[in-house]
């Protein structure tokens, strides 16, 4: 039987990149981040990125982001669609953000 530990991690933008803001976000993360037109949907996208990894932290008792979730679509196989965390298929993530 499958152990299940829900978490849900919510905070601010500013708050999340004030304190987890030092960690690196992916290549393909920082690509897209670059890619929004608004500077404040950079910002939030980086933050529902950042609080991803603390959530998976919390939840698996490793260090803040020791493990990086990472996207590829089943499609196209682009750097988008339904997160994972490599090498760990017994963690599921999923992510929402809205502006701030």
């Amino acid at each position: 039987m499958a152990h299940v530990h829900p978490l849900l991690v919510v905070a601010p933008s500013t708050e999340v990149l004030d304190v987890l803001g030092h960690l690196p976000l992916s290549v393909d993360e920082e690509a897209r981040a670059a890619r929004m037109v608004r500077a404040e949907d950079a910002f939030d996208f980086r933050a529902a990125h950042l609080l991803a990894r603390r959530a998976l932290a919390l939840a698996t008792g490793t260090e803040d982001g020791e493990l990086v979730p990472a996207q590829s679509c089943e499609g196209c196989g682009g750097p988008h669609g339904r997160p994972h965390v490599a090498g760990h298929p017994d963690v599921q993530l999923a992510w929402a953000h809205t502006r701030g």
